[in-house]
């Protein structure tokens, strides 16, 4: 969809979306990139993936260039989905694979000469025995939003809970972000506007998938009571 004239305009399928399924779809800050998840085969594969890889796509003038498989590094495991990037490129991403604490943790994979490493678990202070997923993380990784279930100070089926990024790299312990976010249903799929002055997610509070928004000032709101 494109910003016409105040408005929305009538959806299209994307280009390098037309075929097999395809989901999780991320922006890179700087608009110049795209992630997703998809089934498609990969390179040398004749039939579709059983579980989800992350391709990228490159913006042309032209329009999305074709996509590509992020590699063998981080496409390893049973799935991976819910990618986002950060502003040079650092990749966190939702996998079901070894070195899992759970069910499904978040991983991160750091882009080294113009190919990503291999992924590392995100830790304790994130993951958890149960599953976690959806994650966004800020443009300067000062912080990530997961949404999680099964947890003990849960609302709701799945919940939207925040971590901050210490200066020696580690993260704070994930922090429920409340009732004023969460709710009975199930709180997912967090993105932050390219101005950071919003937080979108999807709620099913009232019974339907729904894209509900917030003033992002709760980040920083949290983050004061979470960081001395």
């Amino acid at each position: 969809m494109r910003r016409e004239e105040g408005g929305w305009s009538i959806p299209e399928v994307a280009s390098f979306s037309k075929q097999h399924s395809n989901v999780d779809i991320s922006i890179s800050p700087d608009g110049t990139r795209l992630f997703f998840g998809s089934k498609r085969p990969l390179p040398g594969e004749a039939t579709r993936s059983k579980g989800f890889t992350i391709w990228s796509s490159t913006r042309t003038e032209s329009g999305w260039s074709q996509p590509q498989d992020l590699g063998p590094m981080v496409n390893a495991g049973e799935h991976q989905v819910y990618p986002t990037v950060t502003k040079d490129l650092t990749l966190y991403f939702q996998s079901r694979r070894e070195g899992t604490l759970g069910g499904s943790d978040i991983f991160r994979a750091a882009y080294v000469d113009g190919a990503y490493a291999r992924p590392e678990n995100v830790g304790p202070a994130i993951n958890t025995e149960h599953d976690e997923g959806d994650v966004f993380v800020a443009p300067d990784e000062s912080f990530l939003i997961v949404a999680a279930s099964g947890r003990s100070d849960g609302f709701g089926e799945s919940d939207l809970y925040i971590s901050f990024r210490q200066p020696d790299g580690s993260w704070t312990p994930a922090k429920n972000m409340g009732a004023a976010i969460n709710s009975k249903g199930t709180d997912y799929c967090p993105m932050l506007s390219p101005d950071g002055r919003f937080l979108f997610y999807t709620s099913t509070r009232e019974g339907h998938g729904n894209i509900y928004w917030v003033d992002a000032a709760v980040i920083e709101q949290l983050r004061e009571r979470t960081i001395p």
